[in-house]
């Protein structure tokens, strides 16, 4: 095998695409090689400033190549010590593009800026969309949950999903992808005394991140729309270790169905239908507690961190949205249920007020809540 050390100083001296997917292939077919390789990451993120379009775009391969290896070997993770160095790296880097001795035209912010916003001088050559989603995208994947207690970091990320929700992007699924990726952050925060043992998690106690996790709750609450509410139920209703949810986080899926229900657009009533149709499903059906012990999975587009939107101009960005399905989701215990009873049936009664006041509009909505009416 071909030694990365050799690699790397080949993708220095001569950076053309066979070297960046030699090293791509080497992190995600042998992630043990990216303690070896985490020694040239300050290098590959200083080529994100350089002044050569071409090279920029490579060090997002070989950023991309890091996101990949480590999202892959979730089930069989990499050292907590490697991915910690990866966090940390990115996360000192975000801030130090935040110091004030910097000239501000080379600051990152500004350059992410200048990117997304299709800026229409030559550098970009019709690039920099694809350039700033990528990079951010990959940045959330290898900061992990740490996104949420670094705010410069969270900043950046959200200059450009804020860019992203215009018009203009309606045909690609930007948006919505890059809020389904902080929702994966968000599902990584620790919760318990074991989880503590992740050296990411270690500069916060347990409150602590209770603390961070309830911020980021608030904040990811913000947006519904392209499936976000559904996928963000799916992640609060995940049993926890032996079948049991924690009763707090069954109250915020539950806001976030209310908020569903109330919402002017029809396709985010609708989820909201058919959240609290399966999740009164299991009323009077004994339920295993093996069905709630499933790996939680949560959906985003791999093309962001797979380097594969590098390089690509506006008009040739295509993004396939991912959904959450719902019958993943466990349905509420009989126990569960008659815990949120009242919240449950508030819900129920703003579908029906809402159908009756716009019946000739909400057709498919009306069906659902004919449905439920009889499973409650």
């Amino acid at each position: 095998m071909v030694s990365p050390w050799v690699v790397f100083v080949h993708f220095y001296l001569d950076p053309d695409s066979s070297v960046i997917q030699a090293i791509c292939s080497l992190l995600q077919k042998y992630p043990i090689l990216q303690p070896q390789i985490i020694r040239f990451l300050p290098s590959v993120l200083r080529d994100l400033k350089i002044d050569d379009l071409d090279i920029r775009l490579s060090a997002i391969q070989v950023l991309s190549g890091f996101a990949l290896a480590k999202h892959s070997q979730l089930d069989a993770p990499l050292p907590a010590s490697t991915l910690y160095q990866v966090s940390e790296a990115i996360h000192s880097y975000i801030t130090k593009e935040h110091a004030k001795f910097l000239p501000p035209d080379d600051l990152l912010p500004l350059i992410v800026k200048s990117a997304i916003s299709d800026d229409p001088r030559s550098f970009w050559k019709k690039k920099g969309p694809s350039f700033a989603i990528s990079l951010v995208s990959i940045f959330v994947v290898l900061l992990d949950y740490r996104v949420f207690t670094s705010p410069r970091s969270l900043k950046l990320v959200i200059s450009v999903i804020q860019a992203t929700a215009g018009s203009r992007w309606k045909r690609v699924a930007v948006h919505s992808e890059m809020w389904k990726i902080l929702l994966w952050a968000f599902s990584r925060i620790p919760r318990n005394d074991e989880d503590l043992k992740d050296p990411m998690a270690q500069g916060q106690d347990l409150e602590g991140w209770n603390d961070t996790r309830e911020r980021a709750y608030r904040f990811l609450k913000q947006e519904f729309r392209e499936g976000i509410g559904v996928a963000f139920v799916t992640i609060l209703l995940h049993s926890e270790i032996g079948g049991r949810r924690n009763h707090e986080d069954i109250g915020k899926a539950l806001e976030i169905v209310q908020d569903l229900m109330k919402s002017e657009r029809q396709a985010e009533k609708l989820d909201a239908i058919l959240l609290l149709e399966r999740l009164l499903s299991g009323i009077g059906i004994p339920l295993h507690g093996s069905e709630g012990e499933r790996r939680l999975c949560v959906r985003f587009s791999i093309e962001l961190v797979d380097g594969s939107l590098a390089g690509k101009t506006f008009r040739d960005l295509t993004i396939l949205p991912t959904a959450a399905p719902i019958c993943d989701i466990r349905p509420l215990s009989e126990e569960e249920a008659l815990s949120f009873w009242d919240k449950l049936s508030e819900i129920w009664s703003s579908g029906v007020q809402d159908f009756l006041l716009h019946s000739d509009d909400n057709l498919p909505v009306g069906s659902s809540l004919s449905r439920l009416s009889t499973t409650s």
